[in-house]
C-alpha cells in the first residue's frame, strides 16, 4: 500500500499496519510517502502514523477499491432504481466504506480534497449509494 502524507520538512514519519512497519523523511515542502506491504484483503486492523504526533486510524479493511466517476449517473440515488428500495431493505454490507468526492472546480491539481466517508451496513446507510454501484454488483 502506498501511505502519504505532510509533515515538518526533515521530519522521520513511521507508519506501522498489522505486524509492518514503514519509515519515510519529509521532502523540504514536507511532502512524504512510504510503501508498506503487501497485505492479505481482509480487516478491519488499525494503522498508526507517528511522526511529532500520533495519528492512529482504526476500522482500516484491506481488499478491493472501485472507483466509481460519472455525472448524473453517479449522483442518481439507489431508492430511484428499479428493486433500489427493496435492496435497501435488505443491505448488509459491513465491508462496504464510501468515500464521497465533494465537487470542487479547479484551474490546476489538487493536493487534497473535501470528503466525506462512511460505513454503509445497513438499510439506511445503503441508501445513499448511487443507482451505478447497485447495478454494476
Amino acid at each position: 500500500m502506498r501511505i502519504w502524507g505532510t509533515a515538518q520538512p526533515g521530519e522521520l514519519v513511521t507508519v506501522t499496519f498489522e505486524s509492518s512497519k514503514a519509515n519515510a523523511t519529509t521532502d523540504t515542502s514536507g511532502r512524504w510517502q512510504t510503501l508498506i506491504g503487501p497485505f492479505k484483503a481482509g480487516g478491519p486492523s488499525a494503522m498508526t502514523v507517528t511522526g511529532s504526533n500520533t495519528l492512529t486510524f482504526s476500522n482500516v479493511l484491506v481488499g478491493e477499491v472501485w472507483i466509481c466517476s460519472g455525472q448524473s449517473n453517479m449522483e442518481w440515488p439507489l431508492v430511484n432504481a428499479k428493486g433500489g428500495t427493496d435492496a435497501i431493505a435488505q443491505a448488509n454490507y459491513p465491508e462496504i466504506r464510501l468515500f464521497t468526492v465533494r465537487k470542487k472546480t479547479a484551474t490546476s491539481a489538487l493536493d487534497d480534497c473535501r470528503r466525506s466517508v462512511g460505513r454503509h451496513n445497513s438499510g439506511a446507510g445503503a441508501s445513499v449509494f448511487c443507482c451505478g454501484i447497485f447495478l454494476w454488483t
